[in-house]
């Protein structure tokens, strides 16, 4: 493990770089817990779109770039349009589909490409303080996975499987850099925790636990680009 020390002189950004530094003892510490589990690197790259149709109610795309071994082959496409509607300016409600194209690869337990569609509801918490957001989000997926079968050695895709899945995710966010940047660069770290469930939507066991360090760019006022580091525990 590296560490890297930073001195600016804008306060924010060396409490940004403190937690941040926090933080990866934190990610240290969960490797080291789950060293018997499977524990896998990934580069991943967002670009989000957004629309405005009125003051509470909007339009949201995800597109998303993974590559497994952080950047060496890929791992993932995925394209996730959404329509979003703010109850308060800290609760938002969500309803969104997902297409997603996975790349085979052994060590992730995927032997062929395959492809999964997905129909979502999540509720986003925000609590703002005086440097830095949290934001705590509930999703709950509907999927419709390709079922990978073997036949005589080989692999082959037949028909789709239904399945739940719960998630909650945690995220940090810290704007960063001079008051004229304050706005469209921010540090972020995320964990997400994603569960099984039974036909009624009870948890029934974690299936990942994700944790991210990245950071976003706010190209246009309705796009912004987030490159991110992600160690998955499985």
């Amino acid at each position: 493990m590296t560490l890297s020390f930073f001195f600016y002189k804008n306060s924010t950004f060396n409490r940004a770089i403190s937690l941040l530094i926090f933080l990866k003892f934190c990610l240290s510490s969960n490797l080291l817990a789950a060293q018997e589990n499977k524990v896998h690197f990934s580069s991943w790259n967002n670009i989000n779109i957004n629309l405005e149709l009125e003051k509470n109610l909007s339009l949201k795309n995800e597109i998303k770039f993974r590559r497994t071994n952080f950047i060496e082959t890929w791992q993932q496409f995925l394209i996730r349009p959404a329509i979003l509607y703010s109850i308060k300016p800290d609760i938002q409600l969500g309803l969104g589909v997902t297409y997603s194209k996975n790349y085979q690869s052994l060590e992730l337990d995927v032997p062929i490409d395959n492809s999964e569609k997905n129909i979502w509801q999540q509720i986003l918490f925000k609590q703002g303080f005086e440097n830095f957001m949290i934001f705590h989000r509930f999703r709950l997926e509907e999927r419709f996975k390709e079922n990978i079968i073997e036949d005589g050695g080989s692999y082959l895709v037949k028909g789709y499987n239904y399945k739940n899945r719960l998630r909650y995710r945690f995220t940090i966010k810290i704007p960063v850099g001079n008051e004229k940047i304050f706005e469209y660069i921010a540090l972020r770290f995320k964990e997400e925790i994603l569960m099984k469930t039974n036909k009624s939507f009870i948890p029934k066991t974690i299936d990942e636990n994700r944790l991210f360090l990245g950071y976003d760019i706010q190209i246009s006022e309705k796009l912004r680009h987030y490159p991110a580091k992600c160690v998955k525990l499985k």
